[in-house]
């Protein structure tokens, strides 16, 4: 759109009101790539103060905007160094053990480095079973389970799937004979797009895409082996290995042949119990931080409403602000 009796800025400001948008947004026809057209955008009514007003209220927004994305960006840069003391802490613990004394000794595995002297290393298909069932028709009812409800780097599901009644769980689900089946302890992991670390403990039985390795532990700590699978280094390995361009997928040929650090059981799950005590306490800063960006995020949303609307005194909120900023 070529402004031609608006201020260009006022009628950005304008387009990104919620209510606008929610108005745009019903109006949308198709159900995968939903569009809305101009000749209903066009015919929407606006607030159009006078120009002078105009170009104050974008003026006020330009300035209060900025400082909410300032706050906004630092929050943000926060939860990428919480996710990355995450990872490294899960690494740490997982490759190197608890006790920071213990002797050390040449893995011999390049992606692994040195790992307590006592510890072995082994391969993956050394100490689980791969589940290959399909579904069968007295198991349709079972929760299913697609990547998408698996959370990144986490090991969590996005929703509460654990109900065997609960219907379409996934729009995205596939038929019942190409699901695969999963029992309570097995490890599930991402062969699609291995890059976005997707490994979940099953705590139900149910059905899983066959995109994911389904993996039943027989000489491992399932929990153990699920933080194996989100150190950065064993996924950048696994990532390395996938072949196809647009839809990038690892083998199980390869996966299953990856040598893995493999401490005493008791070790494993001390280990286990700790990584979970620490990380209990980063992803509780990472939810109030998200939460405080969704604050902001409204925050500004109201403000930007607020100002096109008329609601609030732009001029007198301006000179409100530059006092403050006068204040010593």
């Amino acid at each position: 759109m070529q402004p031609v009796a608006v201020e260009a800025r006022f009628l950005h400001y304008v387009c990104l009101c919620p209510n606008f948008i929610e108005l745009v947004d019903a109006s949308t026809f198709g159900s995968k790539m939903p569009r809305a057209e101009w000749e209903f955008i066009g015919n929407i009514k606006i607030p159009v103060p006078p120009l002078p007003q105009q170009r104050a209220i974008a003026d006020y927004l330009d300035r209060e905007t900025a400082r909410i994305d300032a706050l906004i960006a630092a929050k943000e840069r926060l939860l990428a160094l919480l996710a990355e003391k995450r990872r490294a802490l899960i690494t740490r613990a997982v490759t190197r053990g608890l006790d920071p004394n213990a002797p050390m000794k040449d893995s011999g595995i390049p992606w692994l480095g040195e790992i307590p002297a006592h510890w072995t290393a082994i391969r993956i298909n050394h100490v689980v079973t791969l589940r290959r069932s399909r579904v069968q028709s007295d198991e349709e009812r079972k929760p299913y389970i697609g990547l998408e409800h698996i959370e990144s780097w986490t090991g969590r599901l996005v929703s509460d799937l654990s109900s065997a009644d609960e219907a379409a769980v996934s729009a995205t689900r596939e038929s019942d004979s190409l699901s695969s089946t999963f029992e309570p302890g097995d490890v599930l992991f991402g062969k699609l797009r291995p890059y976005l670390a997707k490994a979940w403990v099953a705590e139900f039985a149910g059905r899983c895409t066959t995109e994911a390795l389904v993996m039943q532990p027989v000489a491992v700590e399932a929990r153990f082996l699920r933080y194996v699978f989100l150190c950065p280094d064993f996924i950048d390995l696994v990532d390395a290995s996938t072949f196809g361009s647009k839809m990038p997928r690892a083998d199980w040929d390869f996966i299953g042949n990856i040598k893995i650090p493999l401490p005493p059981a008791t070790e494993q799950r001390a280990i286990v119990e700790h990584i979970t005590e620490e990380t209990a306490r980063l992803d509780a800063l990472r939810a109030a931080t998200e939460r405080s960006i969704a604050l902001l995020k409204e925050r500004r949303a109201a403000l930007i409403s607020a100002a096109v609307t008329g609601q609030i005194d732009v001029p007198a909120c301006a000179a409100s602000t530059a006092d403050r900023e006068a204040v010593p």
